[in-house]
């Protein structure tokens, strides 16, 4: 019987706290911050039952929602992704905002290794073409002061990003889910996609575990953001119906943004 609980509660985790987890917490937000400052609809209702009703509500809401966005993860992940629902515009430019960006801390590698003389010896004419470039001339005093560990960081960042500039997709994280199902092909000659069901069957357990981990990891910020987007929704809604609540209504339309900047800020 231990082995048959073990056995559901291991293969349940990803769903719990992928997907279950960060659609409780949004939930949480709006009890705490909606339901008080509305007095009409079922946000009163909500309002009127004691904390027992209101576990059992906000519990099964988010067990339903979860179970719905889990059911969804692939076409939610695909326009994460930049695979779906872009128009061509938008895919265009923030492609090339991101193509922009890999040349950009490349370039920076670079000027830090030319800053610290490690290509004036060897390579005197990538010196001079580097240390000439007009868009690094800002940064050179603050990356003439980075440390070994400062660097290893940068170099993090250029290898979040596909090695082919032909695979590059206009958002981080399709971006980083790219370089990760080509990097097989570029060393191994091996194609992840396909091969990805028989290699993880031979792995030891301990690597199988990292990589659910990881994946749950992924999937509680995807879940976390989608969910993020509702919330400030409805308090951009709740904003409109009643102005003279402001405070905690703009709460829940900022906090989405909030996210949003930490999560695209530069390092």
């Amino acid at each position: 019987m231990s082995e048959i609980v073990k056995g559901v509660l291991s293969g349940g985790m990803s769903l719990v706290a992928g997907w279950i987890l960060p659609v409780a917490l949004n939930l949480l937000l709006l009890e705490l911050v909606l339901v008080p400052n509305l007095d009409s609809g079922p946000a009163k209702d909500l309002a009127a039952m004691n904390a027992t009703g209101k576990a059992a509500v906000l519990l099964g809401a988010a067990v339903v929602g979860g179970l719905v966005l889990n059911m969804l993860q692939t076409p939610l992940y695909r326009i994460l992704e930049g695979y779906l629902g872009w128009p061509q515009w938008a895919f265009d430019r923030r492609r090339q905002a991101h193509l922009d960006r890999r040349r950009r801390i490349g370039g920076r590698i670079k000027l830090i290794k030319t800053l610290q003389n490690e290509l004036k010896a060897t390579k005197p004419e990538l010196h001079a073409e580097v240390r000439d470039r007009p868009q690094f001339k800002p940064l050179t005093r603050r990356d003439k002061r980075r440390t070994a560990p400062q660097r290893a960081l940068l170099r993090e960042e250029l290898r979040r990003y596909p090695i082919d500039e032909q695979q590059i997709l206009p958002t981080r994280l399709g971006n980083a889910i790219r370089r990760f199902e080509e990097y097989g092909w570029n060393r191994y000659r091996l194609d992840p996609q396909t091969l990805w069901s028989r290699l993880i069957a031979v792995v030891s357990d301990a690597v199988r575990k990292q990589v659910d981990n990881a994946q749950i990891g992924v999937d509680f910020f995807v879940c976390l953001l989608y969910g993020q987007l509702v919330v400030g929704g409805a308090g951009l809604a709740a904003l409109t119906i009643h102005p003279e609540h402001w405070l905690p209504f703009g709460v829940l339309v900022a906090v989405p943004v909030i996210l949003y900047q930490c999560g695209t800020a530069w390092p």
